[in-house]
């Protein structure tokens, strides 16, 4: 009896050991960098990350689930990948930080029509800013003395309430304004945009311990991928600008 409870425990502890080293894949809703479909997802980053599990031939897919749970998760569970991740002074011991794909300015946008100034950060300070919950806006704004902000799990709800006029303006990626006519019947052309909040340097993120080997093998992936040109190609048909 005891030799079976021994080898079932080590026969457990096995499989734990093998359950950990399949990465996880994890995404929110944040287009134009990855956005959920009907046919399960696309999106720039997105796209670059199916690539690498295509060519690295991984068996989980990429899961959308809401953006902090997905931090959650990166932050207290090894072989976690996540999709898109800022970098920031903040999150540098948190992450592994697999790759860089893009840079994108970080802005302050509200109605084309409305007559509020957002010319400045300290003009924009006036107003009702909404904000993604936990994003890069979420730390800069407060850092940078903004009171009057209006969290929201997902831009989607930014928009709608920025149509609405339960805010007077709302951050996001000057990339990202193109996106919204689907879902919350915005064009791009009914927007203003006013002062740049920051750079943003998008990544695919990683648990802050995954395995070093892991590391490489997607770092050689994605510079084959520059090198065979399908990450430009993948930035073109976002209209993204391509890092060099």
């Amino acid at each position: 009896m005891k030799q079976f409870l021994q080898m079932s425990l080590c026969l457990l502890l096995f499989s734990q050991t093998a359950m950990s080293g399949e990465l996880k894949f994890f995404s929110a809703n944040f287009p134009p960098y990855t956005y959920p479909t009907e046919k399960g997802g696309a999106g720039a980053i997105h796209d670059v990350v199916l690539e690498i599990i295509k060519r690295n031939q991984y068996k989980n897919k990429i899961e959308f689930i809401p953006w902090a749970r997905a931090r959650f998760e990166a932050e207290n569970n090894p072989d976690i990948v996540l999709i898109p991740l800022a970098r920031t002074k903040e999150r540098e011991e948190k992450y592994t930080w697999l790759l860089h794909v893009l840079d994108d300015p970080y802005v302050i946008v509200a109605l084309k029509e409305s007559k509020v100034d957002i010319s400045t950060l300290e003009s924009s300070k006036k107003l009702k800013i909404g904000i993604l919950t936990g994003s890069v806006a979420d730390a800069l704004l407060r850092e940078l003395g903004f009171t009057n902000l209006e969290v929201a799990s997902n831009d989607v709800q930014n928009v709608k309430k920025l149509k609405l006029g339960r805010i007077d303006a709302w951050v996001a990626p000057l990339s990202g304004l193109s996106q919204y006519k689907k879902d919350a019947d915005m064009d791009r052309k009914d927007m203003r945009v006013g002062a740049e909040l920051t750079v943003l340097r998008e990544y695919v993120g990683a648990s802050k311990a995954l395995d070093k080997e892991q590391v490489l093998r997607w770092q050689k992936t994605f510079a084959e991928m520059k090198k065979d040109g399908s990450y430009q190609a993948i930035m073109k048909k976002y209209g993204l600008t391509p890092l060099k």
